[in-house]
């Protein structure tokens, strides 16, 4: 298939919520030309949101405002369905703080050269802040990736079902892979294709001669992190032992580093309890004010 052919082929989604829209239009830039279409996904609540008419003036894309944080994971359902609708046979996912280094050629390429059957997710190097070391591997495979940056088979997303809408936020990305690799389907990392991503606000601390590296996010977020990692861990825990076992140690670990070394520590420590709370109890979706 030739590589204007490929690229009509492909949609994309990016899903904002209470974007800077300057810094947002700069990163649509870096991939805008490598795909047909984008769907604009806003969550913004009305009273912070000023900005519609600016990203309705954007050609190629269209803009669909929920008027309400819906969460991730609708946002995304909601593109992946636009781009169905339109005959699209590849979807772009993307946040609206990342941005390719510089654009996402090389992971067209690939799709270029190969059957894409088996394939579920090509998924870029995602470089977080100054940690960038790439590894000499070109084409990894990987069980898990983060959404942003990712090339969705969408005959795979019509297979596997949508993005869990009961998540909300956090863990949607991996969830999602964990069924794609279940029903057998496979996600590469193209670590020649690079994404500059922010993920929280990174700090990094030395503890016992050892670094520790700190996402310092807010206490909401620490209330999905926990409740939808251990729901995840529990779900697919016959499936991937060792990746949820270590998900939960992960878990613990993260919340000693907010004990040692990040600001409003009670009060995140608390969500996270929440979180414990409300996955015993079996709580899912957004949680209410």
């Amino acid at each position: 298939m030739q590589r204007q052919e490929i690229i009509k082929s492909i949609h994309g989604v990016l899903v904002l919520y209470r974007p800077s829209p300057t810094n947002v239009l700069g990163n649509i830039k870096t991939y805008i030309d490598f795909i047909n279409h984008l769907t604009i996904v806003d969550n913004t609540e009305p009273e912070f949101n000023h900005h519609q008419q600016l990203f309705n003036s954007l050609d190629n894309c269209s803009y669909l405002n929920n008027h309400e944080n819906k969460g991730i994971a609708t946002a995304l359902n909601q593109g992946a369905h636009q781009a169905i609708l339109k005959g699209a046979s590849w979807l772009l996912t993307m946040d609206e703080d990342s941005a390719f280094l510089p654009d996402p050629s090389k992971i067209i390429q690939y799709i270029e050269s190969q059957n894409c059957d088996h394939l579920g997710i090509l998924s870029p190097f995602h470089s977080v802040k100054d940690k960038c070391l790439i590894p000499e591997q070109e084409v990894q495979k990987k069980l898990t990736v983060m959404t942003s940056g990712n090339f969705l088979n969408l005959k795979a997303f019509s297979d596997i079902g949508p993005f869990n809408e009961d998540y909300f936020i956090d863990n949607v990305d991996f969830e999602f892979c964990l069924r794609l690799k279940n029903k057998g389907y496979n996600v590469f990392a193209i670590n020649s294709c690079v994404l500059e991503h922010n993920l929280g606000d990174i700090t990094n601390h030395i503890i016992f001669s050892a670094e520790a590296n700190v996402t310092n996010h807010s206490p909401i977020r620490r209330y999905y992190i926990t409740r939808n990692r251990l729901h995840l861990s529990f779900t697919m825990f016959f499936i991937f032992p060792f990746y949820c076992m270590n998900n939960i140690y992960s878990l613990f670990k993260e919340n000693i580093k907010i004990l040692f070394f990040e600001e409003n520590k009670l009060k995140k420590i608390y969500f996270s309890f929440l979180g414990l709370r409300d996955f015993i109890l079996g709580k899912k979706g957004k949680l209410s004010d």
